[in-house]
């Protein structure tokens, strides 16, 4: 029997009760550039990541918020020295020792682009442009600052909303504004770390066993795509108000319902909103991806390794389960639905027997 779990539309989200040593953000948004095309939703994209971890669904205090913003005075500007300098103070932290691992949050918000490398495997460097253009943040030099994180046991998210398909063109829309810059001939600084030998791009690092690693990263797209930041997506206020894409339905799916303190939320969970926030907005591109242990819970330490989060539809009384031959449904398969709390699966609230199967739907 394939188990299935059944997930309302609407996510729920919740923090682990569990003690936590200590939490940390550092949330660095670039907006005005030296001569590349400003940025005007980063920084706003940034102070409403901020406002919504100091909530008490979160829990983030003053002191646990390291902010880079130029759009924000009070923070010091994301140069590529205080960039570096946030990163290195974050790395080489004491972080608390006890029996509950440490929770780290990292969002990057700015432009994004690729050069010419002779040592990676695919020919290509990817970066992050600091407001200053001084320098760029190589992708080397993040994997380096990942590795030595997860070799501490840190539970790392970072977040990337800029692209790095190596573009800086305004699109045919109007209203939408790419987060990437041209291929050009930046040069950076050797990295304070020890470079592998190997090419580390954005990959998550490994542990010496072999072992899925203590980071989870969330893109704003494919290495090949651009990242939209978008006029259109907010008008509250009745003026336009611009946002990163990525960054504006993530918010969403982490303001939804936050006050339901009972509630908890898988990054596959918080991955699977943003997908259906895209169709929503009739979005097919640009392609956000994740990667890491997915079945953990959102800034939190449980983990839900069988729960399968796939989504089932009930219309006119037509019932349809997303997933598929894809994910091993068959003709006449019985399929057991759990409430989304019930996170082991020792209760089913019911049965479904498949009729009728395509590759993404049964």
């Amino acid at each position: 029997m394939i188990r299935l779990v059944l997930f309302s539309c609407v996510l729920l989200i919740a923090i682990s009760q569990q003690a936590i040593a200590a939490r940390h953000a550092l949330l660095i948004g670039c907006s005005d550039y030296k001569t590349h095309g400003d940025l005007h939703g980063s920084g706003i994209d940034v102070a409403l990541l901020k406002e919504t971890l100091s909530t008490p669904r979160f829990g983030f205090g003053p002191d646990d918020l390291t902010v880079l913003s130029d759009a924000d005075p009070t923070t010091k500007p994301p140069t590529f020295d205080n960039i570096h300098a946030a990163f290195e103070t974050v790395v080489a932290a004491d972080w608390a020792a006890d029996a509950d691992p440490d929770v780290l949050l990292i969002y990057m918000s700015g432009h994004g682009g690729q050069r010419e490398s002779e040592t990676e495997n695919d020919g290509t460097d990817e970066f992050f442009m600091p407001i200053d253009e001084s320098d760029v943040i190589l992708d080397d030099q993040i994997g380096n600052w990942l590795s030595v994180l997860d070799r501490k046991g840190i539970h790392t998210w970072i977040v990337f909303d800029s692209c790095f398909s190596g573009t800086m063109t305004r699109g045919d829309n109007p209203n939408e504004t790419v987060r990437g810059i041209a291929p050009a001939s930046e040069k950076s600084r050797t990295p304070i770390l020890p470079k592998s030998n190997k090419d580390v791009g954005w990959e998550l690092p490994t542990s010496d066993e072999g072992r899925r690693c203590n980071v989870v990263a969330f893109y704003a797209c494919q290495a090949y795509e651009k990242a939209i930041e978008d006029r259109t997506l907010d008008e509250s206020d009745g003026a336009p108000v611009p946002h990163g894409l990525f960054t504006y339905c993530l918010l969403q799916c982490l303001e939804q319902h936050r006050a339901d303190r009972d509630s908890k939320l898988s990054y596959e969970e918080l991955r699977r909103g943003i997908i259906e926030r895209y169709r929503a907005l009739g979005r097919t591109w640009p392609t956000p991806f994740c990667e890491g242990n997915l079945t953990q819970e959102v800034l939190g330490f449980e983990k839900w390794p069988h729960a399968t989060a796939l989504r089932v539809e009930n219309i006119d009384g037509n019932v349809s389960v997303a997933g598929g031959q894809l994910v091993g449904i068959t003709n006449n398969a019985i399929l057991a639905v759990y409430e989304p709390k019930d996170r082991k699966q020792e209760s089913p609230i019911g049965y479904l027997k498949v009729t009728q199967v395509t590759a993404t739907t049964g």
